[in-house]
């Protein structure tokens, strides 16, 4: 079977889609699919492409103007001479490569598969309205209603679909925990201790924010709840990690600017991913006070690790309380507070025996490869097998 994977940004700082579609290459080669990557490269602000293994067909192509669209002629003309897959993988809204992808499906007679990755959110579809409506008529609506299956990666996301009218079959397929690349890292990490970290006091503990650092995300939640905790805790720091662009960087530091130097929060950036084994393995609790997530892979990444989890109740994980590994919040900076109060409260035996919890459950439920061999299920689907018990019929 050879698949072919489309996807616009594909830089590190993309975060979590660059790194879900790396997983899924590597893992559907493992299995014995034969599998090609397309991808740009060249937005404002990313550095390069990330390089896949040698193992998988992949072509990175530029981005010329306008360049916020992923226009690409090259990777047009290329997609348009290939030979034929027999699945389209697309990943992802708004950019021509979709466009592209669905053109060639279209005209090759190919089932395609469309990954939502939260494109059609409520709280997506508010932002930039105009360019999004233009879209939508223009081919992104034409690419879900033509889709053998439409990707998801929850029940949450599949119902804001339902909602706006798209009948097509629905696949909610989880992220995936990559449990071999995790316990790679975590037993590189006692060798490793960030540049950051070397005055900490031995032992610190931190709150963490690992995400892609943007007002969706609820960062200013957060640290307008941490400028009142950090009175009440003064022996523990709240570190932000994830890529920021220049400007947001320059608001938040403005924001802090009148706070007294040691309660400010440590802002890492981008960072790679023994730093991020680092982080998760020294947490004492990770908080993501997000206004929206189709997914939230970082708070996946933290519960497999096995760090309790703070995050809202606009995000998939609505059982974290249920399975006793977490707590939700509303979107208040108080309510943020309040529950950094109960999390920092814990005894070490009641965050151990949480974090045990968390590391299980995520181990078991969301394993990378369970997700590998429901893609593949789904693919045999798309090409004339029977439906996977998990995809939702029209």
């Amino acid at each position: 079977m050879l698949v072919e994977h489309i996807q616009g940004i594909f830089s590190p700082e993309h975060g979590g889609p660059t790194l879900s579609l790396r997983n899924f290459a590597i893992g559907q080669t493992q299995r014995g699919a034969k599998v090609r990557v397309r991808v740009l490269e060249g937005y404002p602000n990313t550095s390069a492409a990330l390089r896949l293994p040698s193992s998988i067909d992949q072509m990175i192509f530029p981005v010329e103007f306008p360049r916020v669209s992923g226009r690409s002629a090259p990777m047009k003309r290329f997609l348009r001479q290939e030979t034929d897959p027999d699945v389209y993988h697309l990943h992802g809204s708004w950019l021509f490569a979709m466009k592209y992808g669905i053109e060639e499906a279209l005209r090759r007679r190919r089932p395609h598969v469309v990954a939502m990755m939260g494109s059609y959110q409520p709280e997506e579809l508010a932002r930039k309205p105009w360019r999004k409506r233009l879209f939508r008529a223009w081919f992104q609506d034409r690419l879900l209603r033509h889709a053998a299956c439409i990707h998801v990666n929850s029940v949450m996301e599949a119902e804001q679909l339902r909602d706006l009218g798209f009948k097509r079959p629905l696949a909610p397929i989880p992220v995936g925990f990559d449990t071999q690349a995790a316990d790679e890292n975590e037993a590189k990490v006692s060798e490793h201790t960030p540049a950051f970290a070397a005055n900490w006091e031995k032992n610190e503990r931190f709150v963490l924010f690992l995400a892609r650092v943007h007002p969706n995300k609820g960062i200013e939640l957060l640290v307008d709840a941490w400028k009142e905790l950090a009175l009440e805790h003064g022996d523990v720091r709240l570190v932000v990690a994830g890529p920021i662009t220049p400007a947001y960087r320059a608001a938040l530091v403005q924001r802090m600017q009148a706070w007294p130097v040691s309660s400010r929060p440590e802002l890492l950036g981008y960072i790679d991913e023994l730093t991020k084994a680092w982080l998760y393995k020294h947490a004492a609790v990770y908080c993501l006070p997000s206004y929206s997530e189709n997914y939230g892979a970082t708070i996946q990444d933290a519960l497999g690790h096995g760090v309790p989890v703070i995050t809202t109740r606009h995000t998939p994980w609505r059982n974290l309380e249920a399975q006793r590994v977490g707590w939700l919040t509303e979107t208040t900076a108080s309510a943020v507070a309040e529950r950094l109060r109960e999390a920092l409260s814990l005894s070490p035996a009641e965050r151990a025996a949480m974090a045990q919890k968390a590391r299980a459950w995520v181990r078991a439920e969301y394993s990378l490869a369970t997700v590998i061999e429901m893609q593949l299920d789904l693919y045999r689907w798309m090409r004339g097998g029977s439906i996977p018990g998990f995809v939702l019929a029209e």
